[in-house]
């Protein structure tokens, strides 16, 4: 591959969800986080099995077992919204956000960076029509320092043979 500086990305993205897992990029009702602490990373896992043989000390396949595909960033925005949107079991009824009540919450996440080259600004988009929070959420309230939201979405297929992430530049 040749050197492409338009290939180099810098800067940072914008991450958003939708309330209404299954939204597709372009419909309404996006919410973004606002402010993250360091930005916005997203995970790939592929989970690989060996094939082997009795007459090769190589595997001679490797097939996938399991896949994950994971968004996650500490919010700086601390809002009551942010924060239900980062506990996988909370229901909110603002002011409050109540816990225990083994509300499962499926939304939709995308996160949209601007790729600077030479050839002009394009967006790279990452969709996940299904996706949930999962993992712990910490907070700690401290004197003189900001008090962030963790939050770790997996995505998910919602039918057989569906789509779970898609990467795009446009």
């Amino acid at each position: 591959m040749a050197e492409t500086v338009a290939n180099v990305i810098v800067g940072t993205a914008v991450l958003s969800y939708n309330p209404t897992a299954g939204s597709a990029v372009g419909a309404g009702g996006w919410v973004t986080v606002g402010f993250t602490e360091d930005g916005v990373t997203m995970t790939y896992t592929a989970d690989m099995a060996d094939i082997e043989v009795e007459e090769e000390t190589f595997p001679v396949k490797r097939v996938i077992t399991k896949e994950t595909v994971e968004v996650t960033c500490n919010m700086a925005q601390n809002s009551i919204t942010n924060l239900n949107t980062a506990l996988a079991g909370g229901a909110l009824a603002a002011p409050n956000i109540t816990l225990g009540l083994g509300v499962v919450k499926p939304i939709a996440i995308k996160i949209v960076g601007t790729l600077l080259g030479t050839g002009g600004a394009v967006n790279r988009t990452v969709h996940m029509g299904y996706a949930q929070a999962v993992g712990a959420v910490g907070q700690s309230y401290r004197k003189g320092e900001k008090t962030l939201v963790p939050v770790a979405f997996q995505g998910y297929q919602n039918t057989a043979g569906g789509t779970v992430c898609t990467i795009s530049d446009a």
